[in-house]
């Protein structure tokens, strides 16, 4: 399946937050997620194919969850959190909430965002697995 056509990289939206705009990226690329900062929060839409992602340090997946109306959009959405490495987000917290996904299910769904993600290949299910 090729998921290029889920990857329409664009910048959405600045939400308003304590008096200040809070940039939010949709499928952002190298560029934009160096524009977000070092510590990143991110918003994987599971039944759109989208991933949002903002500043860690600036807003929490709360406000942007709201915002953005994702509750009325999707069923299935992961919430996490991590550090920017180079080009490659090195996750450090990860929640998969919404309608009940079975490991299989994840792991072939997961794959429209693992190019944001510094996961080792021999890990990658381990590491998926240990939020499930």
């Amino acid at each position: 399946m090729n998921f290029d056509k889920y990857l329409n990289e664009e910048y959405i939206t600045a939400i308003r937050v304590r008096n200040s705009s809070i940039p939010v990226f949709l499928n952002p690329d190298s560029k934009e997620l160096r524009q977000v900062g070092s510590k990143i929060r991110f918003i994987i839409d599971f039944d759109n194919k989208n991933f949002y992602v903002f500043n860690a340090v600036e807003a929490l997946h709360y406000s942007i969850f709201k915002e953005l109306n994702l509750g009325n959009k999707t069923n299935a959405f992961a919430l996490g959190q991590g550090d920017l490495s180079g080009k490659k987000i090195v996750p450090t917290e990860f929640l998969f909430s919404g309608k009940k996904k079975s490991n299989k299910y994840v792991r072939e769904d997961f794959t429209f965002v693992k190019k944001y993600f510094d996961i080792p290949a021999k890990e990658e299910l381990k590491w998926m697995e240990k939020f499930l």
